[in-house]
């Protein structure tokens, strides 16, 4: 038999990730959303990625392949692994993230921003989280209590995001609101209508997005 509405929620789970997403999603729409920089960057290309002469770049300035990191400091843990910490600013493949900190592996492409993350992709939506990993190609990776933003101020919040593929997204502990956010003695406040559920599913190649436990 189907589960009631709200069965198998772990509410407790999903108003922590809502109350720490809210906060930081909020405090952004307050100041001005970051953008990627449009100074000329420093192009740091990782060996397995070195861009060929002729490439022109992008409307960024990098060169296909290459990367831009920009941080108070900048130091290299092996000879394929540096760490970049403190306000720091990455821009890869069509995305800018900014963080406390981030490693990036040469050999496996793997990059990690941990505190305070906040990605601005391509098409304008910011998405934020407290640790987020992205694969070598930044098609797939994890994101935990996370936020986003979308260009028409549709917003989702979610305990944990993992991308399993480009066309593949799994949600946990989910809230999905079109509402403005509102802020009442200093507290964010709920949303006056949202969707609840414990887990989604969205394949964008169907164009579906699957709820369970939805409320």
């Amino acid at each position: 038999a189907p589960l009631p509405a709200g069965a198998g929620v772990d509410h407790t789970g999903m108003q922590v990730a809502f109350e720490l997403a809210m906060a930081s999603a909020a405090q952004t729409q307050t100041s001005s959303a970051a953008q990627p920089t449009q100074n000329q960057p420093t192009q740091n290309q990782p060996a397995s990625k070195t861009a060929a002469a002729d490439d022109k770049p992008g409307p960024d300035g990098l060169r296909p392949g290459a990367a831009y990191v920009e941080a108070d400091q900048v130091e290299s843990l092996t000879q394929n692994q540096f760490v970049a910490n403190g306000s720091v600013e990455m821009r890869y493949k069509d995305r800018t993230i900014h963080a406390d900190q981030v490693q990036y592996n040469t050999d496996t492409g793997v990059t990690v921003a941990t505190g305070h993350t906040q990605t601005v992709d391509d098409d304008g939506t910011i998405q934020f989280a407290d640790s987020i990993t992205y694969d070598d190609n930044m098609k797939s990776g994890v994101s935990y209590n996370f936020a986003a933003i979308s260009r028409d101020n549709a917003k989702v919040f979610a305990r944990k995001v993992e991308q399993i593929d480009p066309d593949t997204n799994e949600l946990t502990n989910v809230i999905y609101t079109p509402c403005d956010l509102c802020v009442a003695h200093g507290k964010t406040q709920e949303p006056s209508w949202s969707i609840q559920a414990s887990r989604v599913t969205q394949r964008k190649d169907k164009k579906m997005v699957y709820y369970r436990n939805a409320f």
